[in-house]
C-alpha cells in the first residue's frame, strides 16, 4: 500500500508547475490587502514626510511571470494627498494565525525560512525531493503545528478556502505552486497525537535573480486575515 501510494504521489510531482495566479477577492479581503500595502509602501518609502504618500517615488519590481497585485490594493494609495491617519482610522480586528486557520484545538505558530534550490535540502532519507525550475529558486516557510487536546486530532485543510500569499518587495506576489507533501499546509491532512508537535511548510518558487529584500505572507480565510512579516 505504502508503495501504491508513492507512485501516485510521484505522478502528482510532475504537475507541479505555475506559481503564480491572479486572485479574484471579496470586499473584506481587499480592505486588509489595501491597508496591508499601504503601511508598507509608508514604511520603506524613505521620502515620507507628514504623513503623505508620493507615489511617484514608489516603485515596485515588477516581475514578467508574477502576478502585480491587483488593482483595487495598487490603487489604494492613489491619491497623493491621503495621509497616514485617514488610512488608520478605522481599526480592523486583528487575528493570530492560529485564530485565520480557525481549527478547533490546533496551535500554528511561524518559525522561520530558508531560501534554497530544492526541498528537502539534504534528500538523503526522503522519497523523493523538489527541484526549482531553472532560474528560479524555493522559499520555504516552516510553522510549528500543534495539537493542544488530550486527544488525537486531524487537520484537514484538503478543502479549506484558504489563501496564501507570499509578497516579495511589496507589489510582486506569489501563490504557493501544487506540492503533494505529507506537511504541506496548503493541502494538509495529518493526524496528531494528543500533545503532538509537528513542523508543517509552505513553499513558493521565486526567480535566482530577485533580491528579496523584504518578504511577507498573507494568510487569508473568509473575512480573517494575517499579514506576517518574513524578512
Amino acid at each position: 500500500m505504502r508503495r501504491k501510494k508513492l507512485i501516485v504521489v510521484l505522478l502528482l510531482m510532475t504537475t507541479l508547475t505555475g506559481c503564480i495566479q491572479k486572485f479574484d477577492y471579496s470586499e473584506e479581503q481587499t480592505d486588509t490587502a489595501a491597508e496591508y500595502m499601504a503601511g508598507l509602501m509608508l514604511k520603506y518609502d524613505t521620502t515620507y514626510k507628514a504623513g503623505l504618500v508620493e507615489m511617484k517615488d514608489i516603485v515596485a519590481e515588477q516581475e514578467a511571470n508574477a502576478t502585480p497585485t491587483p488593482n483595487a490594493i495598487q490603487n489604494s494609495t492613489g491619491d497623493q494627498n491621503t495621509s497616514a491617519s485617514d488610512l488608520t482610522d478605522a481599526p480592523k480586528k486583528e487575528y493570530t494565525l492560529t485564530q485565520v486557520i480557525g481549527e478547533e484545538g490546533f496551535d500554528l505558530q511561524y518559525t522561520g525560512f530558508i531560501v534554497a534550490d530544492t526541498y528537502p535540502e539534504d534528500a538523503t532519507d526522503a522519497y523523493f525531493s523538489i527541484p526549482a525550475r531553472e532560474g528560479n529558486q524555493l522559499v520555504v516557510l516552516s510553522f510549528q503545528l500543534k495539537n493542544k487536546l488530550d486527544k488525537k486530532n486531524t487537520l484537514d485543510l484538503t478543502q479549506a478556502d484558504i489563501t496564501y500569499q507570499l509578497d516579495v518587495n511589496v507589489g510582486t506576489v506569489y501563490e504557493p505552486p501544487f506540492a503533494l507533501l505529507e506537511n504541506n499546509l496548503k493541502l494538509i491532512d495529518m493526524t496528531l497525537k494528543a500533545k503532538e508537535e509537528k513542523e508543517v511548510i509552505l513553499i513558493f518558487e521565486v526567480k535566482k535573480d530577485v533580491v528579496m529584500n523584504n518578504i511577507n505572507l498573507m494568510v487569508t480565510r473568509d473575512t480573517k486575515s494575517e499579514i506576517i512579516e518574513i524578512k
